[in-house]
């Protein structure tokens, strides 16, 4: 979700577009997402968090036999590509 909303708030097209759109006769902004972690992904199907508890909602596995752990790797490389892809570093 950090990688989600960095991107959404420093993103040309994001939510603070005007905000951070170059100046007149100037160069675009440099847009950097530094993205801090221990790098123990860990998630667990058994305590509340930001999608509810995953055991009874199945926000996220649904019914897939897939860890929850790949799904969320995949989620996080899927948003470090979307931020590129706004020309964010």
């Amino acid at each position: 979700i950090g990688m989600i909303w960095g991107t959404r708030l420093i993103s040309p097209t994001g939510l603070f577009a005007s905000d951070t759109a170059p100046w007149p006769g100037n160069n675009p902004p440099a847009r950097y997402i530094v993205f801090m972690t221990d790098g123990a992904m860990a998630p667990n199907d058994e305590i509340y968090g930001l999608y509810g508890l995953e055991y009874y909602d199945k926000r996220i596995k649904g019914s897939s036999s897939t860890s929850l752990t790949t799904l969320h790797n995949t989620r996080f490389t899927t948003a470090c590509a979307a931020a590129k892809a706004r020309g964010i570093v």
